[in-house]
């Protein structure tokens, strides 16, 4: 499988790697003629479905005496936010270990807590896992869409860490933080995400993961058919697209859902 982390102008720059990322152009998801990917070049729409999973990435620096940072990245057809600190210029390599050590961990505890699978079968989902190839690629590039998310995630960090006199984030505020955004506003205005089944960017991750890792695990009622598998999650993506409410949120309730 494909994973796709595309990265903003900023990210890019601020990167240690010997050479630049190169930049992504719509060839990737699609068959264009050469004239639509030059025009694409940089600003491509991510797309994430049965081979691939793509995620935009972006960068905070934090005003602390030493180096502090947090990598920001947003999947495309969920909106899930993925929060991971830094206290230098991390490698790729050290980016994707980490997120995958996240994408894992998140995964356990959601498909065990939603009532999916059972905690005697979470050894079985992380050996199904680990034995998936994972193909990385890194592409400068920015979906205006997703990169909103990111952009909203950002003023979030900002105002939580003003309001509690922090100037940086650490690995558990970092988890707590990602937890809130991935909620949504449950005080969202009548018409709005006004609760979860609004728009579940963790019922959307969820779903992808064990689609992807989860397969012979599931029992009824999340069984599709009698080998056990969980429903592919992009086979009515088509009709779907842009039914499905945002989920940016604000800041407005994080303190008092921490008091």
């Amino acid at each position: 499988m494909q994973i796709i982390f595309s990265v903003n102008k900023t990210m890019a720059r601020w990167l240690s790697e010997p050479q630049a990322l190169p930049a992504m152009t719509r060839s990737i998801f699609t068959a264009d003629t050469p004239e639509d990917q030059t025009a694409a070049i940089g600003t491509v729409a991510l797309l994430s479905d049965t081979q691939q999973i793509s995620w935009q990435c972006g960068v905070m620096e934090h005003p602390a005496s030493d180096e502090r940072y947090t990598v920001i990245m947003v999947e495309a057809y969920s909106r899930y936010t993925v929060l991971l600190p830094y206290q230098t210029i991390p490698s790729l390599h050290t980016i994707e270990t980490d997120f995958i050590a996240r994408w894992l961990e998140d995964m356990t505890r959601f498909a065990v807590a939603s009532g999916r699978l059972r905690r005697d079968q979470v050894n079985q989902l992380f050996q199904q896992f680990m034995s998936r190839n994972r193909d990385f690629h890194w592409y400068q590039n920015c979906d205006m869409s997703v990169h909103s998310h990111v952009v909203d995630a950002e003023c979030n960090l900002m105002n939580m860490l003003v309001d509690a006199g922090e100037s940086y984030l650490s690995p558990g505020r970092a988890e707590e933080m990602a937890q809130y955004l991935n909620a949504g506003d449950r005080t969202a205005a009548k018409g709005q995400a006004a609760s979860l089944d609004s728009f579940l960017p963790v019922q959307r991750f969820l779903q992808d993961a064990l689609f992807r890792y989860g397969q012979g695990m599931a029992e009824a009622p999340y069984a599709v058919n009698e080998a056990g598998d969980f429903a592919d999650p992009y086979a009515d993506q088509a009709k779907q697209f842009g039914q499905v409410k945002d989920n940016v949120v604000g800041a407005g309730r994080f303190g008092q859902t921490q008091s």
